[in-house]
């Protein structure tokens, strides 16, 4: 759990001092959070169901934000857990984790997931979904592939 809480002060740290943001409560009122507040926030919001109605305060986006060419491919849609219009968190094309190919068959080096930078790290994080029973083969050639240590 400390390792966890953690790495969400960092992120949220790092968010803080990037884009000034700080987090909507519900009816639209934002509040930053002190870092000794934090895991009683937590807390608090995975008790109340809180996470899904902030969640749900949040606008969608007027427009496509960075291509996602890849993963919209009728080859690739049917590799993501959630298909769109309802599913509009595809697969950035600058950011995607690639996979190596397997011989003869050219979409192989896709899976529904993105690099992220650390603070002071490139690719430092990959965010991806939950694989579904056709990718769970193609998240494990991820995580040997960028021998990755910890899944969370």
């Amino acid at each position: 759990m400390f390792k966890i809480i953690a790495s969400l002060v960092l992120l949220t740290i790092g968010v803080f001092q990037v884009s000034g943001l700080s987090i909507t409560e519900h009816g639209n009122r934002t509040h930053p959070i002190k870092l000794s507040d934090l895991e009683n926030y937590i807390q608090e919001m995975d008790s109340k169901d809180g996470w899904k109605a902030e969640f749900s305060s949040l606008p969608e986006p007027q427009t496509q934000l960075k291509p996602w060419n890849y993963a919209a491919t009728k080859e690739n849609v049917v590799k993501h857990r959630y298909q769109p219009p309802e599913d509009n968190l595809l697969t950035y094309d600058e950011t995607r984790v690639i996979l190596s190919r397997n011989p003869g068959d050219h979409y192989s080096d896709f899976i529904n997931a993105n690099w992220v930078d650390g603070s002071n790290e490139t690719k430092r994080y990959i965010g991806t979904q939950c694989p579904i029973p056709s990718t769970i083969s193609d998240f494990y050639r991820m995580v040997v592939q960028n021998k990755l240590n910890w899944i969370k």
